[in-house]
């Protein structure tokens, strides 16, 4: 097995608006894609509801939109995972600069294994055409 490294960004920012309600999310990159796995847990009523949704974005896209989120957000961590084969210096970077404005931290890990391995760990492939903006989050779980 492979050595593997990690770098973990902890943001000093403010903390999330809410302990029981955050979204993580999951990216794997592929070139200027990446495949976003997101889970969300809300409570509502008493009752915790955990939520996911998955598909492919565009790097820029996605880093663009978590430099909307606002100062204060539900956001929890993005964390990238990143395939042999993988190259995500610029990635990172970006990432790296919007959570230093957000609320949220970056941890990266470089995986020992290919990229399709990494997806079908989600059911998911390299030539899916499901997108991430417009995907529905689907509960897995209610308490």
């Amino acid at each position: 097995m492979t050595e593997s490294t990690s770098i973990i960004c902890e943001n000093t920012g403010q903390p999330n608006s809410g302990a029981e309600n955050y979204e993580n999310w999951i990216v794997f990159p592929s070139k200027q894609q990446l495949f976003v796995h997101a889970q969300r847990n809300q409570e509502i009523d008493d009752k915790i509801t955990i939520s996911e949704k998955s598909g492919w974005w565009s790097q820029y896209a996605a880093i663009s939109a978590l430099g909307r989120l606002s100062d204060v957000n539900d956001m929890g961590f993005v964390c990238v995972y990143l395939p042999s084969e993988a190259d995500s210096t610029r990635l990172l970077q970006g990432l790296v600069k919007v959570s230093e404005r957000k609320s949220f931290s970056v941890i990266s890990m470089q995986v020992p294994l290919s990229l399709d391995e990494c997806l079908s760990i989600f059911g998911a492939e390299r030539t899916a055409s499901n997108k991430f903006p417009t995907a529905q989050f689907k509960p897995i779980l209610l308490q």
